[in-house]
């Protein structure tokens, strides 16, 4: 695959250079700048410098600070020139997409969808990958934005700059998303954080096929005033692989939470097709000092349509609700071990010193009820508690592998509405067992599975709808097969703790797991209904009707563990069925109005008294605490029976009379009246349309009581039906049909324009003397233009390797060596000649020349000049004395030098001599 370099990212080297710790040599300090480009890998720079020696890096290096001042690369009239870096941050900048639908998303995205978990054994869906080097991020494809040129024309890159610290404000449309975003950036594939602090306010985000913002790393976001939507043509189905266990469906997560960040959403909506509106994943354990990770709610609605759940509370997460509407078609929230849910109203909201912290005066008078609540409603269960085994984590401190089972989740409702609506459920087909169990649980409002849990209830209200389980409270055998199911030896479990404060209750309260007590607490609250215990046999017998066998794995607890219910002051338990319990106890003004038996035998009711074992609570009324004004001498258990009285209707109160068939004593028991119970009558509503009004009326089905109200025009929901992309010189088109209505429109998509990067593998690196090559391709899909352009030859850089000196006589010579290359050159300096002066004359004579004598004045050498020639003999013949018959003699007149010869004639010899010879 080949590896590109972006740029712009050059201009973000230029800081990191400065800086940049020494290494051990330039090749090192090269090697680290072309990493830390975006898309060069390790392995690419390994093979593009294994030639280069630490001198021609330290070239490269100054070249590459050079490209900062370079200028753009244009493509007019078939020239090239040298693109210039541009900046590039961690998301990329916001651009304008073609005029569509109101609402209408500029293109099409996807989510890769992976098997990870969001804690292992929690919700899960793929582990974030992170599509710019950070963590996580689904990939989708890039929308179409606007060249910033003619259309068909190239798009030349912006001018080089360093990323500013402080965030950008760009207002108006972005990739689909219409509104401000007070970040740095905007993403054609997702918003996408890691660090640092970020503002989004007044966008509309409808993203397809993926999640639209991912808050990850330390990063701390705040979305203010906004729409944010994950949609998907792809049918609702159940999830399988290691969130099977959770038995929710779907394939989109709107938002996403992972590592240590913090998301706040603030008078906003968040809407997923399916599967998850508020998520969370691959949280870490909070460092030294440092915060988990948190998701908060304020004022805000999450909605979940067609399968799912609202948000999820994973493992080290904390979420938090304060005055939002969590409606999900499956589970409003889920929260796993290890994970904390608070829900509150608008006020506990501003109390909050996180929550507080981002909001403005504005966000709190749209809020202006504080009392204002948070309503958490789930087709099957409002809140769904589940364990999970965590063999990854025991290396922290805090949670070894003994401790994780012990670990309580951690639940606080205050001022809240919990509630199960199953007219939700779209209905979402699961295998035939996993249907079992969600039937076995479905309407109970707070369902907690095999997990110990710890829950404050506080003025609030807990609504069972009683098509379904009618249950308050269940806790059921855990269907994931991912969590530790064995207490250690020698310990307890800590149980299920339940406190009710100052609520009215009415519905059951289960208990199924045979491995913990669920232990109840009311104070100053009311509970109507019942309570039911159940063992290990009573699971065998549920996975029976599942088509499991042995369910109830853990043959090791004997230990009988039930429910273990108090009453505080001022609370009261209006007993509706036979329930069982291990434990009851009540104060002084607290009341049971049922009949009381231990082990089969019935008690009078002793405020705190303690009954323990086999406890059995009918419905029925108790011995009066004082005597009739008829006193009996002998004491009496009554027999209560009904004995009619006025029923209670939809809005008055009613009376049962209870009689005892002993001694006639009577017991008037008071009804609530029991309020509308409205239910939507499809034959008579008009539903709303796209573009109009529909009418919704609703009837009392107790008393026929009925009312209407009007349901606002949905408004047109887009889904791109076919799109002729655009390319980066050609306009593309998109074509939208409302999913609702089938109506159709068509808009344009701009061409976008070459975006040039840099091609590492394809550029030629410059020598001293020989010139290399830039090599560019287009960074588009599926744009294979490329272009080159000169890179200057470095130039050598040369150093003296040997010097000689010139002298009177000699020439100097300078060789140069290349510190880069290792060529030589030579340079030459002239002799400068002697400097004569004149000493002295020698005369010519017979046999030797004349000559001036001269001595150098700078090196003391002689030489010799203006030369006379020798003047030679000048002989005179005579008889040689006393051989004068037989030779002759030359004698010189000038210097007397002489030689001898024989007489060689007869006649007179050329000396003159004339006398007999020889």
């Amino acid at each position: 695959m080949r590896k590109k370099i972006t740029g712009g990212v050059l201009a973000v080297l230029l800081s990191s250079m400065l800086a940049m710790t020494v290494l051990a040599s330039p090749l090192d300090n090269l090697k680290e700048m072309l990493q830390s480009l975006v898309g060069v890998s390790p392995e690419s720079v390994d093979e593009a410098t294994a030639s280069l020696s630490n001198a021609e890096a330290e070239q490269l290096i100054k070249q590459l600070e050079a490209l900062l001042g370079e200028s753009a690369p244009t493509e007019a009239n078939g020239a090239s020139e040298t693109p210039a870096p541009q900046p590039e941050t961690t998301l990329a900048q916001p651009e304008t997409p073609a005029a569509g639908p109101q609402g209408a998303p500029a293109s099409e995205g996807g989510e890769s969808q992976g098997e990870s978990a969001e804690g292992q054994g929690g919700d899960s869906a793929g582990a974030p990958a992170d599509s710019q080097g950070g963590p996580g991020g689904p990939e989708g494809d890039s929308p179409a934005g606007e060249s910033g040129g003619e259309q068909g024309a190239a798009q030349e890159p912006e001018s080089p700059g360093i990323p500013k610290d402080e965030p950008v404000s760009t207002t108006g449309t972005a990739y689909g998303y219409t509104g401000t975003f007070d970040i740095d950036t905007a993403s054609s594939e997702q918003v996408n954080l890691n660090e640092g602090e970020w503002d989004i306010n007044n966008a509309q985000m409808i993203f397809w096929g993926g999640t639209a913002i991912q808050n990850a790393g330390t990063s701390s976001l705040a979305v203010r005033d906004s729409f944010v939507r994950g949609e998907t043509a792809v049918e609702t189905a159940p999830l399988s692989g290691p969130p099977g266990g959770l038995l929710v469906s779907g394939n989109i997560r709107t938002t996403l939470g992972v590592g240590n960040s913090e998301s706040i959403y603030v008078n906003s909506t968040i809407v997923s097709r399916n599967w998850a509106t508020l998520s969370t994943d691959a949280a870490q354990p909070a460092p030294e000092g440092g915060k988990e990770l948190s998701l908060y709610a304020y004022g805000s609605e999450a909605i979940t349509m067609d399968g799912g759940y609202g948000a999820y509370s994973d493992l080290f997460c904390n979420l938090f609700a304060y005055g939002s509407h969590f409606q999900a078609a499956e589970i409003g929230i889920i929260s796993g071990t290890y994970g904390k849910v608070t829900v509150g109203n608008i006020a506990d909201g501003e109390k909050d010193p996180v929550v507080s912290k981002v909001l403005t005066k504005a966000d709190k008078e749209k809020r202006s009820d504080k009392e204002l609540p948070s309503i958490i409603e789930g087709g099957r269960n409002a809140l769904m508690i589940h364990s999970v085994n965590l063999p990854p984590y025991w290396e922290y401190e805090g949670y070894s592998e003994e401790q994780i089972p012990l670990y309580k989740t951690d639940v606080r409702v205050h001022g809240s509405t919990l509630r199960t609506d199953l007219s939700l459920d779209k209905g979402v087909e699961y295998e035939p067992q996993q249907q079992a169990y969600i039937d076995h649980t479905k309407g109970s409002v707070i369902l907690v599975k095999s997990t110990n849990a710890d829950l404050y209830l506080e003025d609030c209200e807990i609504v069972p709808d009683p098509k379904g389980t009618g249950y308050l409270i269940q806790t059921v055998y855990n269907n994931d097969t991912m969590f530790m199911n064995a207490v250690p030896e020698g310990k307890t479990y800590p149980g299920v703790i339940v406190t009710v404060k100052d609520c009215d209750l009415s519905g059951g309260i289960v208990n199924e797991d045979y491995q913990r007590d669920l232990l109840l607490t009311l104070a100053g609250s009311t509970l109507t209904g019942y309570m039911n215990e159940y063992d290990c046999a009573h699971w065998n017998e549920v996975s029976a009707a599942e088509g499991f066998t042995d369910y109830c794995k853990d043959s090791s607890y004997s230990t009988h563990h039930g429910i273990m219910a108090t009453l505080q002051s001022g609370s009261s338990w209006t007993v509706t069925q036979e329930s069982h319990l291990s434990k009851l106890v009540f104060t002084e003004d607290s009341k049971v109005i049922g009949l009381i038996f231990v082990d089969g035998v019935e008690q009078k009711h002793e405020p705190g008294k303690v009954y323990e074992g086999n406890v059995v609570v009918k419905p029925g009324v108790p011995e009066e605490e004082t005597t009739s004004q008829e006193e009996t001498t002998t004491e009496h258990i009554h027999n209560w029976a009904s004995n009619g009285g006025s029923p209670a209707d939809c809005e008055h109160d009613g009376v049962h009379v209870w009689i005892c068939t002993t001694c006639g004593a009577e017991y008037q028991e008071p009804l609530t009246a029991l309020g509308h119970k409205w239910i939507l009558s499809d034959e008579l509503s008009d539903p709303a349309t796209c573009e109009k009004n529909g009418t919704n009326l609703y009837t009392c089905e107790r008393c026929g009581e009925f009312y209407s109200e009007t349901v606002p025009a949905t408004g047109h929901l887009w889904h791109p039906d076919s799109i002729i992309p655009a390319t980066c010189e050609t306009p593309g088109e998109e074509k939208y049909t409302c999913v609702n209505c089938g109506l159709t429109q068509t808009s344009v998509i701009p061409a976008t324009g070459h975006d040039w990067v840099w091609d590492l593998d394809h550029s030629v690196w410059p020598t001293c003397d020989t010139d290399g090559t830039y090599a560019y391709i287009c960074n588009n899909e599926g744009c294979t233009a490329t272009f080159t352009s000169v890179w200057p030859a470095t130039g050598h850089d040369w150093e003296i390797d040997s010097y000689t000196a010139p002298d009177c006589e000699n020439d100097g010579v300078e060789v140069d060596k290349c510190t880069v290359c290792g060529a030589t050159q030579t340079i030459t300096f002239a002799a400068y000649g002697h400097n004569w002066v004149y000493q002295n004359t020698v005369a010519a004579d017979c046999l030797n020349s004349g000559y001036d004598v001269y001595t150098c004045s700078e090196c003391g050498v002689t030489d010799y000049f203006n030369f006379v020639p020798a003047e030679g003999h000048s002989y005179t013949c005579y008889p040689t004395p006393g051989n004068e018959t037989m030779t002759h003699t030359y004698y010189c007149t000038t210097c007397g030098d002489s030689y001898t010869e024989y007489h060689t004639t007869s006649d007179p010899c050329i000396c003159g001599y004339s006398g007999p010879r020889g």
